[in-house]
């Protein structure tokens, strides 16, 4: 199934700013997550502890609806679904 991303600030240099990606059906967003951090170490710190869960202060969208870190393993996709990833946000 394809399933598509985009990233924002920061995390757009690293994960390019948006795409799509062919995942097996069913497919979690937290193995989505793992499948775009894979080949590379600097992208898997950015999204993930040192435990394996996504950093408390990373925001995980799919189709526009947040999602809590408890959800994220749990929350299947389906084809034509988005996932967004957005940075730490800070004001001023």
């Amino acid at each position: 199934m394809k399933v598509y991303y985009k990233t924002f600030a920061r995390f757009v240099e690293f994960f390019g700013k948006e795409g799509d990606i062919e995942l097996p059906e069913g497919s979690s967003v937290l193995e989505t997550l793992n499948f775009l951090c894979s080949s590379d170490e600097k992208k898997r710190s950015l999204l993930f502890d040192e435990n394996g869960m996504i950093r408390r202060y990373v925001i995980i969208l799919k189709d526009n609806e947040r999602l809590d870190n408890e959800t994220i393993s749990s929350t299947s996709l389906q084809e034509g679904d988005a996932i967004t990833i957005y940075p730490p946000v800070s004001g001023g």
